[in-house]
């Protein structure tokens, strides 16, 4: 008589049954499970109690909050510049281009460094009218100094507002 493999369930009785299937489950050591647990807890319980930190580490935690916001910022910009600046010659370049693909994981995010590939045949025409409004936005920028070094100005004091607190 020919028999399947059977199905494996798993059961509260223990009892032995010669003609039966039997399995091991083993979870493994639990060590690091509960120390990366406690870890969990510990910082909870520190980002909780900021109020109470010292002025110092609330400094700290305030800089690089700031710098890091500045450089995903400075990040971005670049990205969006560097594809404008090539997609207007006709390709599609991206510095980075899995960075904000949120189904991959942290490291394949930042996998390939860049892609170059030829624009889309019939993007001729938009390519040329992004081309002549950013020409016409520099053209306006260089002819109205006092705006844009109010503008400037303006910025630089942002910046300094924000390291000040």
């Amino acid at each position: 008589e020919k028999r399947g493999k059977g199905e494996l369930d798993v059961a509260r009785v223990r009892d032995f049954d010669e003609a039966g299937y039997f399995t091991w489950v083993y979870e493994g050591d639990k060590t690091m499970s509960h120390l990366m647990s406690a870890g969990l807890i510990v910082g909870f319980l520190f980002c909780v109690c900021f109020p109470i930190w010292p002025q110092f580490l609330r400094v700290f935690v305030w800089y690089l909050s700031v710098t890091l916001l500045l450089f995903i910022f400075i990040l971005v910009t670049f990205r969006a510049l560097a594809f404008l600046f090539i997609w207007i010659i006709g390709f599609e370049f991206w510095f980075l281009p899995n960075l904000f693909d949120e189904t991959l994981s942290f490291v394949d995010s930042f996998k390939p460094v860049y892609s170059f590939d030829p624009a889309k045949p019939g993007q001729l025409p938009y390519r040329i009218g992004v081309a002549v409004a950013f020409g016409s936005f520099c053209y306006w920028a260089v002819t109205q100094p006092s705006e844009f070094d109010g503008f400037r100005a303006a910025q630089g004091d942002f910046l300094k507002d924000l390291y000040a607190g």
